[in-house]
């Protein structure tokens, strides 16, 4: 991510709404998120991946969500009727806090293209299992990062 300030120069006094000022950037002056024009960015790149390592992109872009979060979706909790995707948060100690994110309907339209959601959740071996499989992600992550900051591969 960017700095707001360059090398050299004074960090930046806080601003007037000290909530705004904790909640955009992290202790260091760095914003922690991306911008609409990275954003684009990185949809574009994500594009260009296998389709399960573009899902996994996409969705973690729409709702922010952690990497683990991401990887313990289940089918079971893709609510494509309501048009949210509910996470198990994983910030709180313990287990059993859900949030309920909302996404864009082209969102949950790829999802059920590349991943057969709605067949998933009707097949009971198969609505509680992973989304996306940690083996398919290992190196494609990586990849994904080099392949977006426009590292050679």
């Amino acid at each position: 991510m960017s700095r707001i300030f360059s090398r050299g120069q004074e960090r930046p006094k806080a601003i007037s709404t000290p909530m705004l000022a904790q909640t955009l950037f992290d202790g260091r002056g760095n914003r922690k998120y991306l911008t609409r024009s990275e954003r684009r960015a990185v949809a574009v790149a994500a594009l260009r991946m296998a389709p399960p390592i573009t899902t996994f992109c996409l969705t973690r872009l729409n709702t922010g969500a952690r990497i683990s979060e991401l990887l313990a979706v289940t089918p079971e909790r893709i609510d494509r009727a309501n048009g949210i995707i509910v996470f198990e948060t994983l910030k709180r100690r313990g287990r059993g806090f859900f949030r309920a994110v909302p996404v864009p309907p082209e969102l949950l339209r790829h999802l059920e293209a590349v991943h057969g959601i709605s067949a998933a959740q009707c097949d009971p071996l198969l609505r509680d299992k992973p989304v996306w499989k940690t083996a398919i992600l290992t190196g494609a992550v990586h990849a994904f990062g080099s392949h977006s900051m426009g590292s050679p591969r």
